[in-house]
């Protein structure tokens, strides 16, 4: 063949080829090969170890959905937050109509041993002073003089709390209050004392040997018993201005002396019970005529029964008046019983 023959042919031979290699797909690259893995451990028993966990590819960033704008995602909810300790949570202030404010009490009480009775029981007296009190003006009453009148120590005491829960009611005065003035008989359920005597027939004023009846027996001499003698001594310790004698129950208010009269009116003013001078019987060696020898204003509290509860409502008023009166008022008048 001629030389440009073969020439023309191997042109021809190389468009072709050039032609069929422009047609044919483009192959890509292969990937690198990965480092062979590596075959899990076996025990020396043949036993394979499971194969570590696989770790999950990270997912792909959410793509937005068609017409919608490209807003930002929201951060997962945080935990909730342990509560704060009791102590340290604040507190909201009370409305002002709301609010409870602890009564405060100027009372101050002491209860005081002043004597034993003849079987050897103490004889207390409780001493309650509101805020400075006028020592001119000092209230005592008395309870649990007859063992068988059983209501007057609850009186003494119901008298007691309330005194102590309503300072307003009665301000600068000291009171002293004596729930059994004869513990043997209220221990006895009598009239009489541990040794028979009635401690009210026993004091230095009009004392008389004789006696009615046994149970007023007045004792082999005046002051001859411990109760009466710790109770003289009181009245020379604490001098009381006014004197009220709780008993029952011919309910009514006895008066000895002139400032007596005035505290029986101004209790009858709020318990509505007959005033009475005269109880109707002599009394010789009382309480009463001791005080009213010695110019102590007096007045004997009968109530009608032995019901505590239905005593203290009747002369709880009448208390408050009788210790907040002044030792000298005059009386109010009033028609003569």
């Amino acid at each position: 063949m001629p030389f440009c023959g073969r020439t023309a042919v191997l042109l021809l031979l190389a468009l072709a080829g050039q032609s069929a290699w422009a047609q044919a797909p483009l192959i890509p690259p292969a990937a690198p090969l990965s480092a062979p893995a590596t075959p899990p451990p076996v025990l020396p028993d043949g036993r394979g170890l499971l194969p570590p966990a696989s770790v999950s590819p990270p997912l792909p960033a959410p793509v937005p959905a068609p017409g919608l704008p490209d807003l930002p995602l929201a951060a997962p909810p945080a935990p909730p937050l342990a509560p704060a300790p009791t102590r340290l949570r604040a507190r909201l202030p009370l409305p002002a109509h709301r609010l409870v404010l602890p009564a405060v009490s100027r009372v101050a009480e002491r209860q005081v041993l002043y004597g034993r009775s003849a079987q050897g029981r103490a004889l207390t007296m409780f001493v309650l002073d509101n805020g400075a009190p006028d020592t001119a003006n000092v209230t005592l009453i008395f309870g649990g003089f007859h063992g068988n009148e059983r209501s007057t120590p609850g009186v003494i005491e119901r008298l007691r709390r309330f005194l102590k829960q309503t300072p307003a009611a009665w301000p600068r005065r000291r009171v002293l209050l004596v729930p059994y003035a004869n513990p043997d008989g209220w221990a006895l359920g009598t009239r009489t004392n541990g040794r028979d005597v009635d401690i009210n027939r026993n004091f230095p004023a009009g004392w008389r040997e004789a006696a009615r009846a046994a149970r007023y027996s007045p004792g082999p001499h005046a002051a001859s018993e411990p109760e009466t003698q710790a109770i003289i001594a009181l009245l020379a310790r604490y001098h009381p201005a006014k004197i009220v004698s709780l008993h029952s129950p011919l309910h009514c208010l006895n008066w000895t002396g002139d400032l007596g009269r005035a505290m029986a009116y101004a209790m009858t003013a709020d318990n509505h019970l007959p005033v009475k001078g005269d109880i109707g019987y002599p009394t010789p060696g009382s309480l009463g005529d001791y005080c009213g020898a010695h110019g102590i204003g007096i007045v004997t509290l009968e109530f009608a029964g032995e019901n505590a509860d239905d005593a203290w409502q009747e002369n709880r008023a009448a208390f408050v008046a009788v210790i907040n009166l002044r030792p000298f008022a005059e009386p109010r008048e009033v028609s003569k019983e």
